[in-house]
């Protein structure tokens, strides 16, 4: 993602369609256009509105173009914050349809409009990037943003999210915590962050470890390596118990990787090779157990109580 100055984003000398595929209604005079042509494409299936006076040429993805027509519809003082904020950093963890949430200065206060939702924030420049034309919180603002508004495993998953894309160091999140000072709900915020663990690859491996740790099984460690009979490396379980004689390992099968034959085929064979290791056990979940509550505590807990297992003082 380039980060740039946002010319996109201002309002003098846009042509009709800006970089990104977007039409303002009322730059199309200046073009030899007019708004009966546009809202013409936009029944004729050439353009698609996005807000009042704004239209869209784009294939862009839906998130961005969301975004980007929100912020073009408010003016170049918006800023994407919040969850917007984390699609456009490229954090994982959100729903894949997110209402636009942006935020203007105080003064330019707006009404809230179909399609997005408006915040009046008085941000400082040093909280404000700026990535591929959109005004953006910086990602440290952004955690902190988030974890003080979204729910556990929303806010955690973006942060485990951040640490594995590398876009925040762990020693980091302290910084984080301190922007969370004096703000509404930074208790929560807080509490959330330190839910948060470098090693999970995925929302999913997030949520099964919050759901384990919620029900007293904090995993002992993250991305434990799996070795065949001769020691080599054939890949990294996702998380894992310690037990007497061997690892309970946990594995999350997300459909987005594990649907695929060659991804199915490897993890085949790592199961194998744990397997035929005296003493391991895997257990594998999906997306359909992190929506009941006490799925992963009864896949679990009986494995766990019957090798003599206990908690380790280690984070969640």
């Amino acid at each position: 993602m380039a980060r740039h100055e946002c010319p996109a984003m201002a309002r003098s000398r846009r042509p009709v369609t800006d970089a990104y595929g977007l039409v303002r209604a009322e730059d199309a005079a200046r073009s030899g256009s007019s708004r009966r042509a546009l809202q013409y494409g936009a029944t004729s299936g050439a353009l698609r509105r996005l807000h009042r006076g704004v239209y869209a040429t784009t294939d862009a993805p839906p998130e961005q173009l969301a975004i980007r027509g929100a912020m073009t519809h408010l003016g170049p003082e918006s800023v994407a914050v919040l969850g917007s904020a984390a699609i456009v950093h490229g954090l994982a963890g959100l729903p894949q349809t997110w209402t636009p949430q942006l935020a203007v200065p105080p003064g330019l206060e707006r009404r809230q409009r179909d399609g997005m939702e408006i915040h009046v924030w008085d941000l400082d420049e040093s909280d404000v990037d700026c990535i591929d034309g959109i005004r953006v919180t910086t990602v440290v603002r952004t955690l902190a943003d988030v974890c003080r508004t979204l729910p556990d495993a929303q806010s955690v998953a973006l942060v485990d999210s951040a640490l594995h894309l590398r876009l925040v160091r762990p020693e980091q999140l302290l910084q984080v915590r301190a922007t969370m000072t004096r703000r509404r709900n930074c208790v929560a915020g807080r509490r959330r962050l330190d839910l948060a663990r470098e090693g999970a690859q995925s929302p999913g491996e997030t949520r099964i470890r919050l759901l384990a740790t919620q029900a007293g099984l904090p995993p002992d460690e993250l991305q434990v390596p799996v070795r065949d009979r001769q020691g080599r490396l054939l890949g990294y379980a996702d998380l894992g118990y310690r037990l007497a004689g061997g690892w309970l390992l946990v594995e999350f099968d997300g459909r987005s990787v594990h649907e695929l034959p060659q991804a199915v085929l490897d993890d085949r064979h790592r199961q194998n090779a744990i397997l035929a290791q005296a003493g391991n056990v895997m257990i594998r979940f999906a997306w359909e157990d992190t929506y009941s509550v006490d799925a992963v505590d009864r896949a679990l807990r009986p494995i766990l109580v019957s090798s003599g297992w206990r908690p380790h003082q280690s984070r969640p």
